[in-house]
């Protein structure tokens, strides 16, 4: 289980800078975040994706996956069918995709009817291209919110065009069990997040309310000695996200510190 580092927390940063930072923390490689402000994005991907994969190559990591912008739902309006090509020119084989919100007025049926219509124009594209793209779970009114909900919207679609992407961190949040949600991804699983979260009481008379913290993996709801030991269980040998997402932090230093005692931490579990 490779573990790579999600490159959300280094917007801003030039590809060489990228790769430093990640070195510095110890990952075997990247998720290549591919938006606005980015090293690599969206709009200039044509001529800095393959330089900025030279220097990462040079620099010994590995890119296993690009994330793509969280809107990113449409397989007809975005480029993204150049974008996946790109990416397979150069050897990445998973492209996250954005996020589809569950909205009380159309109902959730229809709603996902055009969800899974959506998945299986991506899964067009990643039959033309050769990537793969992944539906990520995400805690919170979205369709996929835990591998229950994602395998649903992916029902009748070939996991090697689109596979599950899980976060066992939001599958806290959901209440879905981590044993059994690997074992529904299973057919489907390409991709795992790493990251916790606990929650915190916000103490403010009638408004007070218990907020998300999201805290080192050690910390946090999800038991990540039981997540790596149902994940061997299942097989997979996959990458390992580390998404640094920390509640508190005081710029990019403090992220990477943490991110570095997490990789530590996972690699003492995975052995």
């Amino acid at each position: 289980m490779d573990l790579i580092f999600f490159t959300k927390s280094l917007k801003g940063l030039s590809a060489e800078e990228t790769a430093e930072k990640a070195r510095e923390i110890g990952v075997d490689g990247l998720d290549l975040t591919v938006r606005g402000g980015y090293c690599v994005n969206s709009g200039d991907f044509e001529t800095t994706l393959a330089p900025a994969m030279e220097v990462f190559a040079n620099a010994g990591l590995s890119v296993p996956l690009v994330t793509l912008e969280g809107s990113w739902t449409d397989p007809s309006q975005q480029p993204v069918r150049d974008l996946a090509a790109a990416c397979a020119g150069v050897g990445i084989p998973y492209l996250k995709l954005g996020y589809w919100g569950w909205d009380p007025g159309e109902g959730f049926w229809p709603g996902l009817d055009r969800v899974r219509s959506d998945l299986a124009g991506f899964a067009e594209i990643a039959a033309e291209t050769g990537v793969c793209f992944l539906l990520h779970n995400h805690s919170g009114h979205r369709y996929g919110s835990h591998a229950t909900g994602g395998m649903l919207a992916l029902e009748g679609i070939d996991p090697d065009r689109v596979g599950l992407y899980i976060d066992p961190g939001h599958l806290a949040l959901e209440g879905e069990l981590i044993a059994m949600a690997v074992d529904i991804a299973r057919p489907s699983l390409r991709m795992v997040a790493a990251k916790n979260v606990r929650y915190r009481f916000v103490a403010n008379g009638r408004d007070s309310h218990w907020d998300d913290e999201w805290v080192q993996l050690s910390e946090g709801l999800q038991d990540w000695p039981g997540t790596i030991r149902a994940l061997k269980a299942a097989g997979y040998d996959g990458p390992i996200s580390l998404h640094g997402q920390y509640s508190g932090t005081d710029g990019v230093d403090d992220v990477l510190a943490r991110a570095s005692r997490d990789v530590d931490y996972l690699r003492e579990l995975i052995g």
